[in-house]
Order: C-alpha cells, then structure tokens, then sequence
C-alpha cells in the first residue's frame, strides 16, 4: 500500500504540483485497473465493491487522473491547469476538436468558470483534447449553451 500511495504522491507532485501533505492519512488499493483512494483500510476481497474514490487509471501501462480526483484536489493543482474561455470550452467540449496550448505532454486539469470540469491531454504537437466522456460532455452542455 506504500507504494501505491508514494506512486500516487509522485504522479500529482510532478505533473499538478499537489503538495504530498494533501496524500497523509489516506488510503489506497487497486482494483481492475484502477487506484482508489479511501479515508480507512478497506477489505480487498475480489467479489467486493470498490469503496473511496477512483484516483487514477491504468491506460496503456500508465496512469490517467480521474475527473472526481481533479475536482477534489481543484485549488491545489498548482501547474498543468488549462483555464478555459467560452469560445475554447465550446470547441474542445462541445466540438471535441484540439485546441492549441502550450504545456508540456501529458495530462491538464480543465477549469471553467473557476472550476475543475475534467481532464485534457496535451500531445507532442502542442494539441490539447478533451478527456471527458460524452456523458459528461452532454452534463456541460447546458452550462456552454
């Protein structure tokens, strides 16, 4: 469990400059192809439920941030974090076109309005897409429109 956490602590200190402080007294396990966060041990049987909240993603033998992490940690993500305008929001989202940005490759927390709305992946080609789903995309449909 210590190296899921400091794998965990390393992934959002290097990419969102999330202080390590914010990981102490949490908890995690992997399940499928996820890690999940809890606030206590959690039983690990194989027929169980997960329980916490799914903090990253196996893609590809690495990991991708999970909206509901991005969300939470919203004002402690210190760098990577693409604020989006109206105009950009309505070609990245509603579009699912790249705009272009300039971070290095890997993955942004997405703002709008102040807030986290979800994730994008900047590409080598200075490319930022959309990493949230469809159903989520059709949620901020209305906030767009």
């Amino acid at each position: 469990m210590q190296n899921l956490k400091n794998k965990v602590k390393t992934y959002f200190q290097n990419r969102f400059n999330v202080e390590e402080k914010f990981w102490n007294n949490r908890n995690f396990y992997e399940k499928g192809n996820s890690i999940w966060m809890a606030s206590q041990k959690v039983d690990q049987r194989k027929d169980s439920l997960a329980s916490g909240i799914r903090t990253l993603r196996y893609i590809g033998g690495k990991v991708k941030p999970t909206t509901y992490i991005l969300q939470i940690l919203d004002e402690k993500i210190k760098k990577n974090i693409k604020r989006l305008n109206g105009k950009e929001a309505e070609i990245l989202i509603l579009e699912r076109k790249p705009i272009e940005a300039s971070f290095d490759p890997g993955y942004v927390a997405l703002k709008l309005e102040g807030k986290v709305i979800g994730c994008g992946l900047m590409s080598y080609q200075n490319e930022l897409k959309t990493q949230i789903s469809k159903n989520r995309t059709k949620e901020l449909q209305e906030i767009l429109q």
